[in-house]
C-alpha cells in the first residue's frame, strides 16, 4: 500500500511539472487562434490553470477592437480527459463570467460579421458548450441589448440542453421589451418565460407571461397572457425552425378600449372613439413574407360614439407605402321617405389626391358627427397582398359602413 502511494505522488508530481510546463504553450496558441477570429484586435490573457475536473482552462482573457467591442472572460476552457480522446468523444466547451460590450451607435448589427473570421463548417471537435454568467451589453444602430445569461447547449443536436436569460432591454426595428426573464430545459422540453413591459411603435403591452416548448424542430410560446388598450391578450406563438422560418401568431382579445387605442396612437386631432371590442386575430408567415392575415372583432354593450374629423392620415398611409388606398363608404340615414343609401368612393394615390367620383372623404367627415353606436363589427383581412379593413357599425342615427383597401402592404 505504501509502494502504491509512492507510485501515486510521483506520477502527481510528474503530471504538475508537466502542466506547468506547457502553460506558456497553451497560452501561446489561444491568443494566436483568437487573434485570428477576432480580426485586427488586441489579445492578452492572465494566465492559465489545470482544473482537476475541466482540465485546462484560461484565465483573464480579454479581446478588444478599439471603438468598436470589448471582451472579457474571467474563465475559458476545455474538460477534458485522455477517455474522451482515446474514445474520440466530442468535447465539452466552459466558459465563465464572460462580458461582451459593443458600442457601434454608427453600423448595422449584420456590419459587425466583417470584425470576425469564425471557422468553417467542418467537423468540429466540441460536442457541447456550458456558459455561465454571460453579460451582453450591445448597441448598434439597429440594435440594442443589455441581458446576463446562462445556457448548456448540445452542438451535435443543435439543441439548447438549458437557458436562463434575464433581459433588462431589448429594442430593434421599432419593437421594445423591458425586465424580461426567459427559462428552459428544467423540465426537458419545456419553459416559461415573463416580459414586464414591451412596446411596437406606439402600442403598448404590460405583464406578458406564458410557457415555453420545443418540439420536432417547432418554438412555441404559449398559454400567454398580458394587458393592452385596457384589455386582455391570450394566445399562442408558433416558430418553425429550419431553412426557412415559417410562423404563426393566434391572439384572443378582451374588453380592448378603442379611447386607449386614440390616446396611445395619438390619433385625437384624427377622430375621437370610445366603447370597447373582442375579439381574435390570426397572422401566418414566411421569413418576412405574410401569407395569411384575419380577424374578427365585436363591440361590446353598450357600444359608444364615433367622430371622424379629418381623412388626412389616409393620405398620408398611402404616401408612406407609396401604394394607392382604396376608401369604399355606405351610410344609412333615416328620412321621411325611408331609409337612404349614400355610398362614397375615393382611391387615394401615393400622391396623397384623392381621384374617383363621390370623394368618400367629405362623405365620412359629415357622416361620423358624433355618431352613436350600438352595434358593430371589424374584420381585417388579406387578398392578393392587399390588407382589407371592414368597419360595419349601427346606431340611431343609421347604419355605417367603411372599407378601407392597403394595397402592397405585404
Amino acid at each position: 500500500m505504501k509502494r502504491f502511494l509512492i507510485v501515486i505522488l510521483v506520477l502527481s508530481v510528474i503530471v504538475l511539472a508537466v502542466a506547468c510546463s506547457i502553460k506558456p504553450l497553451v497560452i501561446g496558441i489561444a491568443r494566436k487562434q483568437l487573434s485570428g477570429i477576432f480580426i485586427k484586435s488586441r489579445v492578452s490573457i492572465g494566465g492559465c490553470v489545470k482544473r482537476p475536473k475541466q482540465g485546462l482552462a484560461l484565465l483573464n482573457a480579454e479581446i478588444e477592437k478599439e471603438g468598436v467591442y470589448k471582451i472579457t472572460l474571467e474563465e475559458a476552457g476545455i474538460e477534458l480527459n485522455f477517455f474522451s480522446l482515446a474514445q474520440r468523444k466530442p468535447l465539452k466547451f466552459f466558459l465563465k463570467g464572460a462580458k461582451v460590450k459593443v458600442n457601434a451607435p454608427k453600423k448595422k448589427a449584420s456590419e459587425l460579421s466583417g470584425y470576425f473570421n469564425l471557422p468553417g463548417g467542418g467537423p468540429s471537435i466540441f460536442g457541447h458548450i456550458e456558459v455561465s454568467d454571460l453579460g451582453l451589453d450591445l448597441k448598434t444602430q439597429d440594435l440594442a441589448l443589455k441581458a446576463v445569461a446562462f445556457f448548456d447547449m448540445d452542438l451535435v443536436s443543435r439543441s439548447v440542453d438549458f437557458l436562463d436569460l434575464r433581459l433588462k432591454d431589448f429594442s430593434m426595428s421599432g419593437a421594445l421589451l423591458q425586465n424580461g426573464s426567459f427559462s428552459f430545459g428544467l423540465v426537458p422540453g419545456e419553459g416559461k418565460f415573463s416580459i414586464e413591459k414591451a412596446k411596437y411603435n406606439k402600442l403598448r403591452v404590460a405583464g406578458i407571461n406564458g410557457k415555453i416548448r420545443f418540439k420536432n424542430k417547432t418554438l412555441s410560446f404559449y398559454d400567454i397572457l398580458a394587458k393592452t388598450l385596457g384589455g386582455e391578450l391570450r394566445g399562442e406563438i408558433n416558430l418553425k425552425l429550419g431553412e426557412r422560418l415559417d410562423y404563426q401568431l393566434k391572439l384572443n382579445c378582451a374588453s380592448l378600449d378603442t379611447a386607449g387605442f386614440v390616446r396611445d396612437f395619438e390619433l385625437s386631432d384624427k377622430f375621437e372613439m370610445t366603447g370597447k371590442l373582442n375579439g381574435w386575430i390570426n397572422l401566418e408567415g414566411q421569413n418576412v413574407s405574410i401569407r395569411a392575415l384575419s380577424g374578427d372583432f365585436s363591440v361590446l354593450s353598450p357600444g359608444g360614439s364615433l367622430t371622424i374629423k379629418d381623412t388626412k392620415m389616409l393620405e398620408n398611409m398611402a404616401q408612406s407605402t407609396k401604394q394607392p388606398l382604396d376608401l369604399y363608404f355606405r351610410g344609412q340615414k333615416p328620412s321621411p321617405f325611408g331609409e337612404r343609401m349614400e355610398l362614397g368612393r375615393s382611391s387615394i394615390p401615393p400622391g396623397g389626391t384623392p381621384e374617383g367620383y363621390s370623394p368618400a372623404g367629405d362623405l365620412l367627415v359629415e357622416s361620423f358627427k358624433d355618431y352613436h353606436y350600438n352595434t358593430g363589427v371589424v374584420r381585417l383581412g388579406l387578398s392578393d397582398r392587399n390588407v382589407i379593413l371592414k368597419i360595419n357599425l349601427e346606431g340611431e342615427a343609421g347604419r355605417r359602413e367603411l372599407e378601407v383597401v392597403a394595397h402592397g402592404l405585404f
